[in-house]
């Protein structure tokens, strides 16, 4: 990723996204990703900031791993196309709460489910990812119905009903219309309904008329070979989830739209006006190595490294890089972290932006790696947290990753921490991998 990624991007508010679709995955193709113009109008400026800027999502299992909560600690995963738009610096800033996505729910399913809608009301966030209507497709709920108009309409019925309360609750909504289903061969009479579906949930004069909360988004063809029932090649490999690759190309595109209509934080090159990371360019050598350490470590950061594990650090342009081997008789072992100490006081009411430039390569037996802020109480987390990882690509010479807004939960501190953490998966055994950073950002919100 060039320099031009840091650019002042305007103020991102994260809208409500209803899918009609499914989707999470990973492919190695690095050509350009075509088709970015979405086929809805689009406006000419960003509105302006009329509220939290925090989205949740409301779906199916599509949605179901975009965020993760545990305790004081809230990750964004890298399997979804949601994270994505979040993580990278074009997408939104924060996640609220956790997400509302529910394995297989149909659109009847989330009216009731009190996991579902009701959640999502009862949600701070004002914007709402929803993704719904590809399982109606295969609910007896739906086929005990006549072919034709009426499972179409049962499924359209309902989500305007969704559309509805979210509106009556003042939520706004980015409707995306639905992703290709391609797990198994579903009946023509099927795939006509899909096709009636997304492009009644695309067209202004469909779930939109009449509901100006409502913003659909064509999703669909961005995800599709010319807007047939099928995928583009390597975005979903079992027919129905996005992969990695696909969740990051559609990822990436989500980001791109949703930023012409929401505010996001004002977010600025590392080392300008308001960066309170003491080194975010991990230049120099005098930090604090570690045993089994072989090399340098940047000013003012520290690694640490697990038992049984050797690291050797390099330098290669503007990249700080670690190599990791070694083995672990004890299952997931938190296998290295570098560190820096972000010298600024907490207080309870305090909001952080963190960010980060990095990658993994050549990752072997290695479950998780992320980016991670904590303050008084609270961490934030970003990164991947799947296989496959990302690899050094055309597509991206290298991710920025953005985190969750990160709000200190009760203590006040006199400092925080911003580091980065390797994870081997729960199997004992050797595990390698290869960390290139460069760059680590913290901010105070605006």
């Amino acid at each position: 990723m060039n320099q031009s990624i840091f650019r002042r991007i305007t103020a991102m508010m994260i809208a409500v996204i209803i899918i009609a679709g499914t989707g999470t995955g990973c492919g190695d193709s690095g050509e350009e990703f075509p088709g970015r113009e979405p086929s809805v109008p689009q406006p000419e400026e960003p509105v302006e900031e009329s509220g939290s800027p925090l989205f949740t999502a409301l779906g199916d299992s599509r949605t179901a791993n975009s965020t993760e909560l545990s305790g004081n600690i809230f990750r964004i995963n890298n399997g979804d196309i949601f994270a994505w738009a979040v993580m990278l610096s074009n997408g939104a800033i924060a996640l609220a709460d956790i997400d509302h996505g529910i394995n297989s729910i149909t659109t009847g399913g989330m009216m009731t489910d009190p996991r579902a809608l009701a959640a999502t009301l009862a949600d701070p966030a004002p914007n709402v990812v929803f993704l719904a209507g590809v399982n109606d497709y295969i609910n007896s709920e739906y086929t005990s119905l006549p072919l034709g108009s009426d499972r179409f309409n049962k499924s359209a019925g309902n989500i305007g009903k969704i559309l509805d309360a979210l509106g009556e609750a003042g939520k706004r909504v980015f409707l995306l219309n639905e992703l290709p289903r391609t797990d198994f061969d579903l009946p023509a009479a099927m795939v006509e309904h899909l096709n009636l579906l997304h492009e009644w949930c695309s067209s202004s004069n469909g779930a939109a008329k009449g509901r100006p909360w409502v913003v659909p988004v064509d999703i669909w063809s961005q995800a599709s070979v010319n807007g047939s029932n099928q995928w583009r090649p390597g975005y979903a490999d079992d027919g129905l989830h996005p992969n990695q690759y696909g969740a990051m190309q559609l990822g990436t595109w989500l980001g791109d739209f949703l930023s012409r209509y929401i505010p996001t934080a004002l977010w600025l090159a590392p080392g300008a006006e308001g960066e309170l990371a003491p080194n975010p360019f991990l230049s120099g050598s005098g930090g604090t190595t570690a045993l089994g350490l072989t090399g340098s470590v940047p000013d003012n950061f520290a690694v640490s490294i697990a038992t049984g594990f050797t690291m050797s650090t390099s330098r290669d342009k503007r990249d700080f890089i670690v190599e990791l081997n070694g083995s672990s008789s004890t299952g997931a072992v938190t296998v290295a972290t570098v560190s820096t100490t972000i010298p600024v006081a907490v207080a309870v009411d305090d909001r952080f932006d963190f960010g980060a430039e990095y990658a993994l390569d050549n990752a072997r037996n290695i479950a998780q790696c992320y980016v991670e802020f904590s303050a008084a109480g609270v961490t934030g987390q970003a990164g991947f947290s799947s296989e496959p990882f990302p690899q050094l690509t055309p597509l991206h010479d290298m991710l920025f990753i953005r985190g969750p807004r990160t709000k200190p939960a009760k203590a006040t501190a006199a400092s925080a921490t911003l580091r980065f953490v390797l994870i081997t998966k729960n199997a004992a055994g050797s595990a390698s991998a290869r960390l290139r950073i460069r760059s680590a950002m913290v901010r105070r919100a605006e």
